[in-house]
């Protein structure tokens, strides 16, 4: 097994033109610029074109985003793919204007609640406040929503 490491890119990793070959790449640390979750996006991209079967990346200082917002941090592509099936049109529509299909829509909702439910617990935040609201705001929408599945 061949193991390539690399540290300290601060989001420049797109800088790098030869990285070698390899079955694991290791980033060691320092990863981002200014520790965004733009920043996290754009290494998953930069990542994602890489041959490596297996990727680590360790947070260092300047990656501040996976200890303050570890939920979203690791989400930030899931956010994505999640957004763009509750975009997608419902099935048989044919007025032109795109309408959110319900289904997915409640999807991406429900991935939401679950990253925000994951970064109050990380925080030290109680839920209760937050299980209220929801309870309160889906009732008055009329929609159901079982916060002990998500």
């Amino acid at each position: 097994m061949r193991f390539v490491c690399v540290s300290d890119t601060h989001s420049l990793h797109w800088r790098i033109s030869d990285i070698s070959g390899g079955d694991v790449l290791i980033h060691a640390g320092d990863c981002l610029g200014a520790g965004t979750l733009e920043n996290v996006e754009d290494l998953n991209d930069w990542l994602g074109t890489l041959p490596h079967r297996h990727k680590i990346v360790i947070a260092g200082n300047h990656d501040w985003v996976f200890q303050e917002a570890p939920e979203l941090a690791s989400q930030s592509s899931n956010y994505k793919a999640a957004l763009a099936q509750a975009d997608y049109p419902r099935q048989g529509a044919s007025d032109g204007r795109g309408p959110l299909s319900q289904e997915r829509l409640a999807l991406f909702c429900k991935f939401m609640l679950k990253t925000a439910l994951g970064q109050m617990k990380h925080i030290g935040l109680e839920n209760q406040e937050l299980t209220a609201l929801v309870k309160e705001r889906s009732a008055e929408l009329n929609i159901r929503v079982d916060l002990d599945k998500l």
